[in-house]
């Protein structure tokens, strides 16, 4: 038993001489730092500092990434035509390098971002599940009520032939909304026939052109301001209650980007 215990501690000792003889046995052995081996992990702990680091001069950002991007391709080039362990050993390490880049890049974006509110998108677009309810709840009420005043600024036209099976299918979807809303929209023959849903209607005998309305295919749903004197079509074809809501909203509410 002695015996065969001092036999395994000289094993030892020698093993453990061995490794202090070898400094680089990790890099050797690809262990990495992951198994203790100081020499790695200061390596790691200098290439990260290096990339981290901001020269004072700044004026050479524009060749320092397309020489980035050249060496990244050209390593990777060299790795895969000839797949040696080196060359693809080297490719990764220098990949490495530019990920901590990327790496480093996205932190101060978003911190950034923490600190500057006007340019984070989530501010106007929400996108937590909490953030998303609370916009829409805010953005149906702001709906809502734009629709139930379009009356004091807008008039809503809606241009129709009797012998159009589109107007037919639209005509009671434009009323229920009208209804919905408690609001006005004027319905205008564009052939002197009337629908079922509209027992009081405007026959076009020049209006339409009066009005600036120069495209006359039905069904057509438009908005005129009073204010301007301006024509604003909604949309030409049947349109579903949410379809009237999102587009006139953004017709009245919204400058063209802000919902982008």
């Amino acid at each position: 038993m002695g015996k065969h215990l001092t036999k395994f501690f000289l094993i030892l000792l020698f093993a453990t001489s061995a490794h202090a003889k070898r400094p680089n046995y990790c890099r050797e052995y690809g262990l990495g730092w992951n198994f203790y081996c100081q020499d790695e992990k200061k390596e790691e702990s200098a290439t990260k500092e290096d990339v981290k680091s901001v020269p004072e001069n700044q004026e050479d950002y524009a060749e320092k990434l397309a020489q980035i991007k050249k060496t990244l391709e050209d390593k990777k080039a060299k790795a895969v035509i000839y797949p040696t362990e080196d060359n693809i050993k080297d490719y990764m390490s220098y990949q490495q390098i530019v990920l901590d880049k990327s790496g480093t890049f996205a932190d101060q974006w978003r911190r950034v971002i923490w600190k500057t509110p006007s340019l984070d998108y989530t501010q106007k677009r929400p996108v937590s599940k909490v953030g998303k309810e609370s916009w829409i709840d805010q953005r149906n009420k702001d709906v809502t009520n734009t629709i139930r005043h379009i009356n004091d600024r807008y008039g809503i036209f809606f241009l129709f032939s009797s012998t159009c099976p589109h107007c037919h299918r639209y005509s009671p979807i434009l009323k229920n909304f009208q209804d919905k809303y408690g609001i006005t929209i004027m319905p205008i023959s564009m052939d002197g026939g009337g629908l079922p849903e509209w027992s009081n209607f405007m026959v076009n005998t020049g209006q339409i052109a009066k009005m600036g309305i120069t495209e006359t295919s039905v069904p057509q749903t438009v908005l005129f301001d009073k204010e301007s004197r301006q024509v604003l079509p909604v949309g030409i074809g049947v349109l579903s209650h949410s379809e009237l809501e999102e587009r006139i909203y953004a017709i009245t509410k919204l400058e063209v980007g802000d919902d982008f």
